[in-house]
């Protein structure tokens, strides 16, 4: 009895060694692997969102900024308001701006995503709460335009 509990435990002690090992080995194992920070601010109608010291062990997949409005049920595509891409951002420091938006309040979250598509997107610190004031103004090349077509056709049936 003594011999087989001797056993158990010495085969206990060899599966945490090796469970060690492996950690030490592949330390993205043990932990999230995407360091770093970001820092959000805002305007009247739009959101900033500043990534610093942004470092990772395997090659930088992407960051982004999801923005929703912040009572949303939940925040996930379907309630997504706005998201900032950081193209081809490889590590260190960005800073990305959203779209023009109405007044509200908004959550942003930002994450970062290191390595193959498998792996999980780390988020930068907690959900920020913004809320911005201005009125949403239009966006240039929407609605009824005068391209001087009237002055082009005007010889024509007038």
């Amino acid at each position: 009895m003594a011999a087989s509990l001797k056993r158990r435990i010495a085969g206990a002690g060899a599966i945490a060694g090796f469970s060690a090992l492996a950690l030490i080995a592949n330390p993205a194992l043990g932990s999230a692997a995407v360091t770093g920070s970001s820092t959000v601010t805002h305007g009247d109608n739009t959101i900033t969102v500043a990534l610093k010291d942004i470092a990772t062990t395997e090659p930088l997949n992407h960051c982004e900024a999801q923005i929703f409005p912040f009572d949303a049920a939940i925040y996930d595509k379907t309630t997504r308001v706005d998201e900032i891409h950081y193209l081809g951002f490889a590590g260190g420091a960005a800073t990305g701006t959203s779209i023009v938006l109405p007044a509200g309040t908004y959550a942003v979250i930002t994450q970062c995503k290191e390595g193959d598509k498998v792996n999980p997107y780390v988020k930068l610190g907690p959900v920020a709460k913004v809320t911005l004031t201005g009125a949403a103004t239009p966006t240039p090349g929407t609605g009824s335009q005068d391209f001087g077509l009237l002055e082009l056709l005007g010889g024509f049936g007038s």
